[in-house]
């Protein structure tokens, strides 16, 4: 006898399942169909998720049986958030396994993450990784030999890997910017002498011949000297008679006005024969304009020298002021020059008003503090002469430079100007260009080599009121229109101190803030 089957008809009912539906029932099964001595089998429908639960059957003699009824309920699925499943099959611990970081179901049920080198395996993002110490990578992506990669050298994978430098090394995990070196070149020097003329200067010094003499000598080797070629000057001198009408008595220093003092009712400032100007305005006229030095500009200040003479008083309180007046004029029209003013005299103010090294300081202060910043440098010429220290204290250059009258006075007063010019170019810098493209005054940063030392970068300020006074830094003399860098004053006296040091300018990376 032969075992028929029911056929696929008698399986209606059945419905496909969502595995996030938690349970379905099973359908019952199908009637056995009729034979004679013969056992027929109706199989249940799965239950959604799970399997049924049994197949009805009979035998039958005669007629066929009616089927048991199938498996009544079939198990669910679980359902589980992105990122997550359950692998274990378990669906009393829900969705046991975190995909993103399990490292024996990571990214996929079963995807166990292996070690490699003595590195121990870690599941990143779904993705198998080795668990690599601070500052190395397994950046080859073979775990074999392990975390192969120094990520605080390696400029292909430079902090991290797959961090390029694209052909700049990398240093302590960072890309070493390539920065343009350029030498920091001093700005234009402009000297504008205010040069006194008054009869005390005809006194003789040691050796022959008159303070104005050797004085005078000075400035002209100094001005025809070709190692100062292109250093700006100019010159004007004190005092000059500016034939205007004053009031010659007093009994007070309120009667001369700007010719005083008062001194036994007598206007000092308004002499006999010719009235010496007490008006700033006249001395901030130049005899001979700033220029630089050339063979015709020297000849010029020469010949200008040589038409003056030993006269008058000393009215150095408007000879300063005029001077500093034409500093700044001069300094406003070229903003990228340094202009100091060098006064050079051999004795006290005895005329015109302020005529107190007090009221003097003041004007030097002043301009010293101004913006543009316009120093004041002092050259006494003769003996006891300290007074004139506060003025050149107050003018930001320290003290004066006193050239005794019983020694070589051409020698010390070239020595002082030589000084001068050293002092005044030590910390104000030209701003190179790029060999290519265009400069980024972001981009700029300052350093400084000691001598026998090693380079170190200057760090910026915002500008000489943000200098530290201990630690220094570097500045734009114009934050939004830049034209010089300059030094703040501690960084700008180790600079000049160090005759062996160096001061070179780094383009192209971005500066280092204090």
């Amino acid at each position: 006898m032969l075992t028929r089957f029911a056929p696929a008809a008698l399986f209606t009912g059945l419905i496909a399942l969502s595995a996030c539906d938690a349970t379905k029932t099973g359908t019952t099964g199908g009637a056995g169909t009729a034979g004679s001595d013969t056992t027929t089998t109706g199989a249940g429908a799965t239950g959604g998720g799970g399997s049924g639960a049994g197949a009805g059957a009979t035998t039958g003699s005669g007629a066929g049986g009616t089927g048991t009824a199938g498996g009544s309920t079939g198990t669910g699925g679980t359902e589980c958030v992105m990122g997550s499943a359950d692998c274990n099959g378990d669906p009393a611990d829900g969705c046991e396994a975190i995909l993103q970081s399990d490292v024996n179901n990571c990214g996929s049920c079963g995807n166990v993450c292996q070690p490699g080198g003595g590195v121990p395996p870690t599941c990143f993002v779904g993705q198998c990784k080795l668990d690599c110490p601070v500052h190395s990578g397994d950046c080859d992506g073979n775990p074999a030999n392990g975390c192969e990669t120094n990520t605080q050298t390696s400029d292909q994978n430079c902090g991290g890997c797959g961090s390029n430098c694209m052909g700049q090394p990398c240093v302590q995990g960072a890309c070493a910017c390539a920065a343009e070196t350029a030498q920091a070149n001093p700005v234009q020097l402009d000297l504008f002498f205010m040069l006194d003329q008054s009869g005390s200067m005809s006194e003789t010094v040691q050796g022959g011949g008159t303070r104005w003499d050797a004085v005078t000598s000075a400035l002209k080797s100094f001005f025809g000297d070709p190692a100062n070629a292109g250093l700006g000057a100019g010159i004007q001198y004190f005092p000059i008679t500016s034939g205007a009408n004053c009031n010659p008595t007093c009994t007070t220093n309120a009667d001369c006005g700007a010719y005083g003092p008062c001194f036994v009712f007598i206007c000092l400032g308004c002499t006999a024969g010719g009235t010496d100007s007490c008006n700033p305005a006249d001395y901030a006229t130049p005899k001979v304009e700033i220029a630089p030095l050339t063979a015709a500009h020297a000849t010029a200040l020469s010949n200008s020298i040589n038409a003056q003479g030993p006269t008058g008083n000393t009215p150095t309180g408007p000879a300063l002021q005029g001077a500093v007046d034409h500093a700044k004029s001069w300094a406003m029209a070229h903003p990228s020059h340094n202009v100091v003013v060098v006064l050079a005299t051999d004795g006290d103010p005895t005329e015109c008003n302020p005529s107190d090294i007090p009221g003097i300081s003041n004007i030097a202060a002043a301009a010293a503090n101004a913006s543009p910043k316009v120093k004041t440098f002092v050259i006494g010429v003769g003996a006891s002469l300290s007074n004139l220290n506060a003025i050149a204290a107050a003018g930001g250059t320290g003290s004066a430079f006193i050239v005794d009258g019983n020694a070589n006075v051409n020698q010390e007063f070239k020595a002082a100007l030589d000084a001068i010019q050293q002092t005044a170019l030590g910390c104000e810098y030209t701003i190179p260009q790029p060999a290519q493209g265009m400069l980024d005054y972001n981009k700029v940063n300052v350093q400084y080599t000691p001598g026998g030392g090693s380079a170190q970068v200057i760090l910026n300020v915002a500008n000489a009121a943000a200098c530290d006074p201990a630690t220094g830094g570097w500045y734009y003399d114009n934050p939004a229109a830049p034209t010089k860098i300059i030094l703040c004053d501690a960084t700008c006296s180790v600079v000049e101190a160090d005759s062996a040091g160096k001061i070179e300018i780094l383009l192209g990376c971005a500066t280092e803030h204090m």
